[in-house]
């Protein structure tokens, strides 16, 4: 698995915990903290990759590829219902107090390895699951291993596991899973390992009232101690580039046709307040909202042009985005930027909210430490019943 910066103008870019040492110039080449996996389309079949994670402004993002973040969370099981799906993502949370069909029990065996699924939820624009599995010993020493190696040393986090999913619609052999963004967390507890993913579609997402299946082709885990040694070695060489091989690897096809229809309930926000933002466009679904907009007084855009092979972070003093829900700043928000600047911004308010207001700020942001200097302007949604 090689991790290749010389494309990051082509590739999508997640950005990890910020290392406060770490000037925000350097660590827009390289952020210790977290994987990025990326997954191309390449002669009919996917390949998968594995990049140190960026801190790149959003504008570079290039939608076509797909890329999953990787989180541990040792805990014992019995709070288990307040991780996965449910305890990562506030509008998963919500379908399923609303009684929305979530839970599920479907086991799939490839090369020895059974692998249960034990929830699921999509709408057109977006999916989430969580599975679980019995580790083999050699897995589990490997996990033990690292989480020794990143608690002695927190500057090196490999956040070491990937993996490979494929999502049909019955009858079709065309790959829905396109055109993804998101991110896929772990945690462990004795010989059991859950896994949970949550992927946003970019592209044509997932068709109304579609038959699903699927797919986990992939699990792979590195080894930390060769990561820090690799990824020691890159800074000291100032090199753009590494390769860590995994440690570890489950390859199969588990597959499991889901019985839930993709959600639907959509309704279109209320905007109670706007400052200097023009909102082109806003839609609730079950799992998100997602908007268009833009800022109506900008000295930043349109950028008219660049020159030849510098990227929109190198011109421009990118902006940031900010999430209040009811007056607290929170996470769950992925965006990108056009040259024009036009917004395209996905947050985790459920159209079945209809309690939670939730503000969306952007931000001139500090070129050394990314942090927020001066507000650009801001608007304020809230589904109404």
């Amino acid at each position: 698995m090689k991790n290749n910066l010389d494309e990051i103008e082509k590739e999508l870019i997640k950005e990890g915990n910020k290392k406060q040492e770490v000037p925000y110039g350097i660590r827009m080449k390289m952020d210790r903290t977290y994987q990025t996996i990326l997954y191309e389309k390449k002669n009919s079949r996917w390949q998968i990759k594995r990049k140190i994670s960026l801190v790149i402004p959003i504008g570079a993002i290039a939608l076509a590829v797909v890329f999953f973040s990787v989180f541990r969370v040792p805990i014992s099981s019995a709070i288990e219902e307040f991780f996965g799906i449910r305890g990562k993502d506030v509008a998963v949370n919500i379908v399923e107090e609303a009684g929305l069909p979530v839970e599920t029990e479907m086991r799939s065996v490839s090369n020895n390895h059974e692998i249960v699924l034990t929830r699921f939820v999509s709408t057109e624009k977006k999916m989430a699951f969580d599975y679980q599995f019995q580790m083999d010993n050699e897995l589990r020493e490997l996990l033990e291993h690292n989480n020794e190696i990143e608690s002695a040393e927190k500057d090196i986090q490999s956040e070491s596991q990937s993996v490979r999913i494929g999502l049909f619609e019955e009858g079709s052999d065309r790959d829905l899973f396109q055109g993804v963004s998101g991110t896929s967390t772990y945690r462990t507890d004795g010989d059991m390992f859950y896994g949970s993913v949550i992927g946003v579609f970019h592209g044509s997402g997932i068709p109304d009232k579609a038959k699903l299946r699927l797919h986990i082709y992939e699990l792979e885990w590195m080894d930390s101690e060769e990561y820090k040694i690799a990824y020691t070695n890159a800074l000291a060489n100032d090199s753009q580039s590494f390769s860590v091989p995994p440690k570890i690897k489950y390859e199969g096809d588990w597959n499991f046709p889901i019985e839930h229809e993709p959600l639907e309930h959509k309704k279109t926000p209320t905007i109670l307040h706007a400052d200097n933002i023009e909102v082109l466009h806003v839609e609730s679904d079950a799992l998100q909202t997602t908007a268009k907009f833009k800022l109506i007084e900008s000295d930043v855009f349109p950028i008219e042009h660049t020159e030849e092979g510098r990227p929109l972070w190198e011109v421009v003093d990118t902006p940031g985005i900010s999430i209040y829900k009811n007056n607290v700043k929170t996470s769950g928000v992925s965006f990108d930027i056009t040259p024009l600047g036009e917004f395209s911004l996905s947050v985790d308010l459920s159209s079945l909210d209809i309690a939670s207001i939730y503000k969306i700020q952007v931000n001139k942001v500090d070129h050394i430490t990314g942090e927020p200097l001066d507000e650009l302007g801001f608007f304020e949604i809230q589904n109404i019943e």
